[in-house]
């Protein structure tokens, strides 16, 4: 009699949980609790001169305005490691990104600063961070990148949105 009481107050906490959540979904069917934080990887390839990048990326969302062209800011910083045959580069990179469109299709476009530390030298330097793709992107869930920019050249990304 004890378990079945237990049990039942479990399932009633449940239900409650679940009316709440649903009691915050929009009349467009997007959730109010959308993902403010991006986590991915990413693939860039530059062909001709046979680099190949491989980022980790963290992604801050900062501003959302639904009634403008652009539809979010986000903060992002990331690492990388670039090689071809000949070098091998350890870089860092911060800007903003600006995510257009509403729903889970988005043209993106950053805009920031990247360190590069060439590992073969003692040489450092500073380049911009540029992007203009398109990206895939749930409230809470899966994330899609493609695009081209610097450095990322040639790229493609997976992660997640929570």
């Amino acid at each position: 009699m004890n378990s079945l009481r237990i049990n039942g107050i479990l399932v009633l906490l449940f239900l409650l949980a679940a009316k709440h959540v649903v009691a915050q979904q929009t009349q467009a069917g997007t959730s109010l609790v959308d993902g403010k934080n991006n986590v991915y990887g990413t693939l860039g390839l530059f062909p001709s001169e046979s680099w190949v990048l491989g980022a980790g990326n963290y992604e801050r969302r900062i501003h959302t305005n639904d009634d403008k062209f652009i539809s979010s800011l986000w903060a992002k910083i990331g690492s990388a490691y670039a090689s071809n045959s000949f070098d091998n580069h350890f870089l860092l990179f911060g800007g903003v990104t600006a995510l257009t469109g509403h729903g889970t299709s988005h043209l993106e476009m950053g805009l920031g600063f990247t360190y590069i530390n060439e590992l073969n030298s003692d040489d450092q330097y500073y380049g911009p961070m540029v992007n203009l793709g398109y990206r895939y992107q749930q409230p809470k869930g899966l994330l899609l990148r493609a695009g081209i920019g610097l450095p990322e050249t040639i790229y493609v990304s997976v992660g997640i949105v929570f």
